[in-house]
């Protein structure tokens, strides 16, 4: 249990080559490259009984695009095996594949499992290829199991050609198992269920949740991890932060399935380089989409060469700067806090920025934006909706701190400046 099992081989053979197995439990596996099997359940050799009474619960196999391979075969004269809650995707002719003499007892159900045809083989020798409503009708099996296409794998699991076989935000496989068998934990050792009932699959879909951070102390790839969605164009790690795919080109990242209506965001920027070209680093809250469209953005820009603070406002086609502040570093720790109708934007713990607005009142994602910029060690907390003074009355201010063109929360200046 808990294995993950790779292989890059052009050899045959299986990832989990499993014989005689009885009253066993193969659970929370991921198993990904193999040539012939992912798991192969098998019995009756040398004269000993088949594998019966055994449980495959929650495992992924991914068999890539190897022409020929099975992700899961049982076969031999097994009896009352189960077979829940697995994630079986082969571009081959089938997913699954199971002897007739091994269908004795057998119950399989809460299934996904990929093939551009079809996706079961009763008697893998012979047999022709079923699909899944045929497998339904004929042999009473998998009625709550879905297939999904090849194209379209991507709306099921992570990064399949970089191995995050993990669920992403909004996947089928989430909240779609049964408890019936499964693992109490997943393949990461976290609880399960978390939601309304087990997902299907090695992992156990865990959204983020505040307070959330990110690093990015991690290998480069241009897949930033479970925990981000690229809505528009690409950004990548690159010596622990995020950087540009493509330059010249903005590119929006949002933490997956976080959503709040006030929160605080901060994040390490850089937007030196030098020369003319427009650089731009911002955080991103109450993001509805699609892609570059629907959030507020707090910003450092470069306004060729000189650098800028500036709060936006972007509904629609419409981009609109709600507040510009020249400054004189390219680097730092950028602080956009939004609560209620509230923007402020800080640079190194200085309130540098501050606007009210009502026109995007959440709840939204949030993330990151940046153009040929590197943006790291992102935060989100959520951040409170009275601040002292703010709607409190009888209220004071002495005005006695440092001179500033800001007059500090809980003040907003509404036209002009002060």
């Amino acid at each position: 249990n808990a294995n993950r099992v790779e292989s890059d081989s052009d050899g045959g053979g299986a990832g989990l080559n499993l014989s005689n197995l009885r009253t066993s439990r193969i659970s929370n596996n991921i198993v990904t490259g193999w040539k012939t099997w992912g798991i192969l359940l098998k019995g009756g050799l040398n004269g000993d009984p088949s594998s019966s009474y055994n449980d495959i619960v929650n495992n992924t196999v991914y068999m890539s695009a190897i022409s020929d391979a099975i992700a899961f075969e049982l076969t031999g004269t097994g009896r009352n095996n189960s077979v829940f809650n697995n994630i079986f995707i082969t571009q081959a002719t089938a997913a699954f594949t199971v002897s007739t003499s091994a269908l004795w007892g057998m119950i399989s159900d809460h299934n996904i499992l990929s093939s551009d045809d079809n996706q079961f083989v009763v008697d893998h020798d012979a047999g022709s290829p079923l699909s899944l409503s045929t497998w339904q009708s004929d042999y009473g099996q998998d009625g709550d199991s879905a297939t999904i296409y090849i194209s379209s794998l991507g709306n099921l699991l992570f990064s399949l050609n970089d191995g995050d076989l993990r669920a992403r935000p909004g996947s089928i496989a989430i909240d779609t198992g049964t408890e019936t068998k499964a693992p109490s934990k997943d393949y990461l050792d976290r609880f399960r269920p978390n939601g309304g009932t087990v997902d299907i699959g090695a992992y156990e879909y865990y959204a983020p949740s505040l307070p959330f951070s990110d690093t990015f102390n991690r290998s480069d790839n241009t897949d930033l991890g479970e925990e981000w969605v690229e809505q528009f164009n690409n950004i990548a790690i690159g010596g622990s932060k995020l950087v540009k795919v493509t330059t010249g080109m903005s590119s929006v990242a949002t933490v997956a399935g976080l959503t709040a209506s006030n929160v605080t965001l901060t994040a390490d920027v850089d937007i030196s380089g030098g020369g003319t070209a427009s650089r731009t680093a911002s955080l991103v809250a109450r993001y509805t989409g699609p892609d570059d469209t629907n959030m507020y953005m707090g910003m450092i820009a470069s306004n060729c060469g000189s650098p800028q603070l500036r709060i936006y406002r972007h509904i629609g086609s419409s981009l609109e700067v709600l507040k510009t502040v020249s400054i004189a570093q390219t680097t730092g720790t950028l602080q956009f806090e939004v609560v209620g109708n509230e923007l402020n934007l800080y640079l190194d713990g200085v309130l540098k920025a501050s606007v009210h607005d009502t026109e995007i009142t959440g709840p939204g994602l949030v993330g990151v934006r940046l153009r040929d910029a590197t943006i790291e060690n992102f935060t989100a907390t959520a951040a409170a909706v009275s601040k002292p003074g703010a709607d409190l009355l009888p209220f004071s201010d002495d005005f006695d701190r440092s001179d500033n063109l800001h007059l500090g929360s809980p003040w907003a200046e509404e036209y002009g400046g002060f």
